[in-house]
């Protein structure tokens, strides 16, 4: 397993510029997903399914402009 996934490895500018923006968006996608779960773990308690089903939604599209709005 060690082989097939190299966790060390990362993109230098070069080659971020020549990958499609919309894999570098779902790139993007998954890092928020996997902050605002960290979150959730961290600051509420319940269900699996119900943590999921919160970081759900937020995550989606909506919440992410939403999120955007308020930074700008």
């Amino acid at each position: 397993m060690d082989k097939l996934i190299n966790l060390d490895y990362v993109l230098d500018k070069t080659q971020a510029k020549v990958i499609n923006p919309q894999v570098l968006a779902f790139i993007g996608d998954s890092v928020y997903a996997l902050y605002m779960k960290t979150y959730i773990v961290k600051n509420f308690s319940g269900k699996a399914n119900n943590l999921n089903t919160l970081s759900n939604n937020l995550v989606k599209a909506t919440k992410q402009s939403d999120v955007v709005e308020v930074l700008l």
